[in-house]
């Protein structure tokens, strides 16, 4: 039977960028920033 696990994903929006960052599940797991994008939503898309 396979384990399932969560990964959270966190947006830090702003007018002209917007940032990346993920977390596992628990207390004592490390966010990591994966990086950001421009502001505008084709990007983002």
């Amino acid at each position: 039977m396979k384990e399932s696990s969560t990964l959270y994903t966190g947006l830090d929006v702003h007018k002209d960028s917007v940032g990346i960052a993920t977390a596992d599940t628990g207390r004592n797991s490390e966010d990591r920033r994966v990086g950001s994008l421009g502001g505008d939503l084709a990007v983002l898309d």
